[in-house]
């Protein structure tokens, strides 16, 4: 069976980072002749086989136990394609094993395409799992599309929707979640333990990294302090990585007065209108390079075991608070290094594909090459499927809450923080805007079809 007639299926994880380079890519997949279905995990998981329609599940993660849920798709006229949202930045002596550890084995089967990140995933994959050459394509990643000057117009219009700040900023990202979430360390990794359904995380490992990362809040705390005194002409934006406590550094920077702590909108909104970005090692660099801006990583401490290294390789590295003050100073007023530019393009390049093109039509090109075939595989009742699949998250949550109805408070605050809502007006508003960036982009249809979850078509007569 063809796939002319598919709907693509877009969960979301993280609205703030799912929502627009998945948006986008259902766009681009309309104007080819599929429609789209997007919202929350389960939301989406529910409507994509209500539809009556083959459809093609952009899996944003893959996840080992969650097998009898990739077996319905395959065996209900539907399709898994792998795009995942973490899937290239990871610490260098950890890399080949962080990247296996999110593709197993056991689910490898269902996976129709790959889509990776950039060479260096595909290689990987090639020489560790079954998967065959022909399902992996290096497309990069969409993210990385919204991020280029094509897309400042429609960043900069959703920051003056989200944000009162004007003038001049700072954007400050942290990587510091190891050391700074809603739960203690001994809750956060039984939680962890848990997800992925074995023994693979090194305690004494993520010890060390917790303390590793707690003492670059101090430093960042201490330089942040100088950096508001000496420019008070600066806002300095703090944004905490999706999965921190916020209101931890909401207290801690409470006395500076132009100090914002924020996780509104998108990290590519506010990184589009800064004047600098300022990290340890956050993937952020790497969009904030895609956004043609000035980056420096600030490493008091660096330890190459705990570290990110790509994103502090394609910065200006500032080793200490003097020399950043000065730094600051100096550039405020410039634009990106164009000689650390060069450097970034080459290191990057291996890791992240799309440097020079279009993640989103190498994916929808893509797609024309998959063809849905009815499996001989008893088919699994999908009103049990999901009942039996809802029953074990619950099961899985009490379990992990049940020492704890605080710490189970805590999970749905983090939770609520990472998707708070998604209505309909979010959705015109972001499809107007990119099809005022994009003229070809059609015009669309959107019906709410579950809570947070929107079914999106091309309308009739549309070009």
């Amino acid at each position: 069976m063809k796939n002319n007639k598919a709907l693509c299926c877009f969960p979301l994880e993280t609205l703030s980072r799912d929502l627009d380079p998945r948006l986008h890519l259902g766009l681009q997949s309309i104007k080819k002749g599929y429609s789209c279905v997007i919202g929350s995990k389960s939301g989406v998981a529910k409507q994509m086989f209500k539809q009556n329609l083959p459809f093609i599940y952009f899996d944003k993660g893959l996840d080992a136990l969650a097998e009898d849920f990739y077996k319905n798709i395959k065996v209900s006229k539907g399709a898994v394609v792998s795009l995942d949202e973490e899937g290239g930045v990871y610490n260098e002596k950890l890399y080949k094993s962080e990247l296996l550890a999110r593709n197993r084995e056991n689910v490898l089967k269902y996976v129709d395409l790959f889509f990776t990140w950039g060479e260096k995933q595909k290689k990987i994959l090639l020489e560790n799992t079954s998967v065959p050459e022909k399902k992996i394509i290096a497309s990069g990643h969409p993210r990385f599309d919204l991020c280029k000057p094509k897309f400042k117009k429609f960043r900069s219009a959703l920051l003056n929707i989200n944000s009162s700040i004007k003038e001049k900023y700072i954007l400050i990202n942290s990587t510091f979640t190891a050391a700074n979430t809603f739960l203690s360390f001994e809750e956060e990794i039984k939680l962890r333990l848990n997800a992925r359904g074995d023994k693979s995380i090194d305690i004494k490992y993520e010890r060390l990294l917790y303390d590793y990362r707690k003492l670059l809040i101090n430093y960042f705390f201490e330089a942040i302090t100088e950096i508001s005194k000496k420019f008070p002409e600066f806002t300095i934006v703090f944004r905490p990585h999706p999965g921190e406590n916020y209101e931890y550094y909401k207290t801690l920077f409470h006395e500076l007065k132009n100090v914002v702590v924020t996780g509104d909108g998108s990290v590519q909104d506010w990184i589009s209108n800064s004047s600098m970005v300022l990290h340890h090692d956050c993937t952020t660099a790497i969009e904030a390079f895609f956004s043609e801006k000035f980056i420096f990583s600030y490493c008091p401490i660096k330890d190459d075991n705990f570290v990110q290294s790509l994103p502090i390789e394609i910065s200006n590295i500032i080793t200490n608070q003097d020399q950043l003050l000065k730094v600051i100073d100096e550039i405020k007023n410039a634009s990106n290094d164009q000689k650390q530019n060069r450097i970034a393009r080459d290191l990057i390049r291996p890791v992240i594909a799309n440097v020079d093109f279009e993640s989103s039509n190498i994916i929808i090109k893509a797609l024309e090459h998959i063809t849905f075939e009815i499996s001989d595989t008893p088919k699994i009742n999908k009103n049990i499927f999901l009942k039996n699949l809802f029953n074990k998250i619950l099961k899985k949550f009490k379990r992990d809450s049940n020492s704890s109805i605080f710490w189970g408070n805590k999970l749905k605050l983090r939770q609520k923080l990472k998707f708070p809502s998604l209505n309909i007006e979010e959705i015109e508003m972001k499809v107007s805007l990119l099809r005022d960036v994009d003229k070809s982009l059609p015009q669309v249809k959107i019906e709410q079809v579950y809570k947070d979850t929107y079914l999106i078509s091309r309308m009739l007569n549309s070009q």
